[in-house]
């Protein structure tokens, strides 16, 4: 058994040196969920800051409402654990949401359009 200095002060039972490594795992992953969604959204012409201490630029005028709508659409199937498991999201599963908030917020405007002005 190891020595009781060798273990986490905030998980007493893992060793320090598997918390440093869980915690350098988590942020690489998430980072690639970062950079993977700053990408996914470039095909609806909106700028995503990406890194700490980004600032955001404006989107494109055409597509300020797509994304509004999409951003909503995609907010709430993330926060739906029924819908997505956010401990196992990688990148292509994002990229994959992402796609279908941006369907879904197209057809939304589409029916709003035709339907939303009676």
């Amino acid at each position: 058994m190891k020595p009781q200095n060798e273990f986490s002060k905030s998980y007493k039972r893992r060793c320090k040196a598997c918390v440093a490594e869980a915690a350098r795992r988590d942020r690489k992953r998430f980072k690639e969920l970062e950079n993977a969604y700053a990408e996914a959204l470039k095909g609806i012409g909106a700028h995503i800051p990406v890194g700490a201490g980004a600032k955001s630029a404006p989107p494109t005028s055409g597509n300020s409402t797509l994304l509004n709508i999409a951003t909503s659409f995609m907010q709430g199937m993330l926060s739906n654990s029924g819908l997505v498991n956010t401990r196992t999201l990688d990148a292509d599963s994002l990229i994959a949401l992402t796609r279908n908030s941006i369907s879904f917020a197209k057809v939304f405007i589409k029916i709003f359009e035709k339907e939303g002005n009676d």
